[in-house]
């Protein structure tokens, strides 16, 4: 179980805060009252502390010594003595400067009547079920709240980022493919077929060669023929576009260079098929290439994101005085 450190508001210089948010608590070392904020946030309200617990004990020590005394007494003398004792015991207690008017004046009216002082040195100094239940909602409240969790995880963020890149750098070598030039130029053709011409005019003269001659002549012949017909025959590609963002175009290509068919296919490329290259923030990265582990990422508007997190036991996620998200105790500050 962790051990967070859970602190009120306090002070060692401010006998009363001058402010405090709704319900909100405080304690002041120097007056040795809690408070809490009022209703509409524009003072403080005493609720109990040291101060109050010790007035308490006083009285009671006081009223029961005298009760015992005037009830044990034995003559009248003593008696008398023991009365006076009492009434003694009960007198007004000067409260503390700290301690607003309508307090003294509701504690002094209380020590002013004997009964009074006893019932009250005696009655349950605790505050109310709802005053806790309160105190312990707010206190429980800010405790979930600081501890939500507002970030993606690191490893959803980097393969989103990189399958959108990754497709578009395809997309483009696709259509940087499809647009080269895959036909032979036209000087490339006029030249076969002059070789062509030339290989049927020589087979068709009517020059008589030597069985020699004959042999090498059809060989050259065979040869300028082979060679002129190594094209694909009756093949027809209808015009079309090839690509597109989702899909790159395919071709095959002939050992001759022609293209034999075209078309496109879908893109499906394994993140495991990336291996170099950070996704900056600009296009939807973290602009880092590791992470603090355990760690809370930070953004930090378009440099790259950086990490928080603490190895201490019990540290939340808090904002310190300059709005910078930092693990430490969870505390209310000071007045």
């Amino acid at each position: 179980m962790a051990n967070t450190t859970i602190q009120l508001k306090f002070s060692t210089a401010t006998a009363t805060p001058t402010t405090l948010n709704v319900a909100e608590p405080a304690y002041s070392y120097t007056s040795n009252i809690l408070f809490i904020g009022s209703p509409a946030s524009t003072g403080s309200i005493a609720i109990g502390g040291k101060f109050y617990t010790d007035q308490q004990g006083l009285i009671y020590n006081h009223a029961n010594a005298a009760f015992s005394a005037a009830n044990n007494a034995t003559d009248t003398y003593v008696r008398n003595h023991a009365n006076a004792a009492f009434d003694q015991a009960n007198s007004a207690i000067t409260l503390s400067a700290a301690t607003d008017a309508t307090q003294n004046t509701n504690i002094t009216s209380v020590t002013n009547t004997a009964t009074a002082a006893f019932l009250a040195a005696n009655s349950a100094a605790t505050l109310s079920a709802a005053t806790d239940v309160t105190q312990n909602n707010s206190i429980t409240a800010a405790f979930l709240a600081a501890n939500s969790a507002a970030t993606l995880s690191a490893a959803t963020d980097a393969t989103q980022n990189t399958n959108i890149t990754n497709a578009q750098n395809t997309a483009d070598a696709a259509f940087l493919a499809a647009n080269s030039a895959a036909t032979l130029s036209a000087a490339t053709d006029a030249t076969q077929n002059n070789s062509i011409t030339a290989a049927f005019l020589a087979a068709n003269s009517a020059a008589t060669l030597s069985a020699a001659t004959d042999a090498t002549q059809n060989n050259s012949i065979a040869a300028a023929f082979a060679q002129a017909n190594t094209d694909f025959t009756n093949i027809s590609i209808s015009s079309a576009d090839h690509g597109s963002a989702s899909a790159v175009a395919a071709f095959r290509v002939a050992a001759n260079g022609r293209i034999v068919s075209a078309n496109s296919t879908s893109i499906a490329i394994d993140t495991a098929a990336i291996t170099t290259g950070i996704l900056g923030v600009a296009r939807g990265g973290t602009g880092a290439g590791t992470h603090t582990n355990n760690g809370v990422l930070l953004g930090q508007g378009t440099s790259a994101v950086t990490t928080a997190s603490s190895s201490t036991e019990g540290h939340v996620l808090t904002i310190n005085s300059s709005g910078v998200p930092a693990f430490a105790h969870l505390q209310g500050g000071t007045f």
